[in-house]
């Protein structure tokens, strides 16, 4: 059985995503609460130098993703676009984030290569 590209994407649209989303900001947010310690959150001194590196690892983040992204289209030979190379990233970041670090996200991003032709 063919399935195209478009069958992959419709697949992760947000209704189905949304309910293991909401379980799994549910499960962390109760162990946050339920493990919460006031005084240990009293000894955090936030400063400037908190917000920039804070804000430099935001940076840095932004800077991974759009050098997978140029990874990708060099290694397609250019076929793929930086437009469609975003959703090849980020759906092979959210696939690295929930299989199991043996398998990680590249089985699930030749697929997603593949799909994408």
């Amino acid at each position: 059985m063919q399935i195209d590209g478009h069958e992959i994407i419709k697949n992760f649209r947000p209704g189905k995503i949304i309910l293991p989303v909401i379980i799994g900001l549910g499960v962390a947010l109760y162990l946050l609460i339920s493990n919460f310690d006031l005084k240990a959150y009293e000894q955090i001194s936030w400063t400037g130098y908190t917000t920039l590196w804070i804000i430099a690892a935001i940076v840095m983040m932004c800077i991974r993703d759009i050098a997978y992204m140029y990874r990708i289209k060099v290694l397609s030979g250019e076929l793929i676009s930086w437009r469609r190379s975003f959703p090849v990233i980020m759906l092979w970041e959210f696939a690295s984030a929930i299989t199991p670090t043996m398998v990680g996200g590249t089985a699930f991003a030749f697929y997603i290569l593949n799909k994408e032709k």
